[in-house]
């Protein structure tokens, strides 16, 4: 199948599953052809007419992946096709309807697809120091042990350039 069936890092091969996690009856599929599944059962859509209508297959799946796409460039610009795919099939939730119809045995989850991604650090010099003989330095990074679960980031930060001791702070909190 066109373009599925391309051994290309720049295609992802969507199914569309219906909302009980199952592939719609009519949907690609195949272990080695079709990557993962999206929602792709009565999706909300414009229509002709200034209406709203619902409408089902991979044409409604595919922008779901697409938009994942789009969501972790515009977080790290700087990632590759070959990182931002590696981000979406290696997040999926894995489901039992789908094992053995897609590679990944799984359904697009964008959240973890975003939590894959580190956030940038940005270094902002400190303005208000009477020190200018040694700039102040703020040295950070994230650390996967410490974080508490999956709704808390704890970002490790010291200053000057200093290997320790290192103050936990939490970064980010909720969903």
């Amino acid at each position: 199948y066109y373009p599925a069936n391309f051994d290309l890092d720049s295609v992802i091969a969507v199914a569309n599953s219906r909302k009980d996690d199952a592939l719609y009856s009519s949907s690609n599929h195949g272990s080695n052809s079709v990557d993962l599944a999206a929602p792709g059962f009565e999706i909300l859509s414009t229509a002709p007419g200034n209406a709203y209508a619902e409408a089902t297959g991979t044409s409604r799946s595919a922008p779901y992946v697409t938009g994942t796409a789009a969501l972790l460039w515009d977080a790290l610009p700087g990632l590759t096709i070959a990182e931002v795919r590696t981000a979406i099939l290696g997040s999926v939730d894995v489901v039992p309807t789908l094992q053995g119809k897609v590679a990944t045995g799984g359904r697009l989850n964008v959240h973890k697809a975003i939590l894959r991604i580190p956030p940038a650090i940005v270094h902002v010099p400190l303005p208000n120091s009477t020190n200018t003989a040694y700039p102040h330095e703020l040295s950070a990074a994230f650390v996967p042990e410490a974080v508490v679960d999956t709704n808390q980031l704890v970002l490790h930060w010291s200053t000057n350039g200093a290997a320790g001791p290192f103050t936990a702070e939490p970064l980010l909190t909720g969903t």
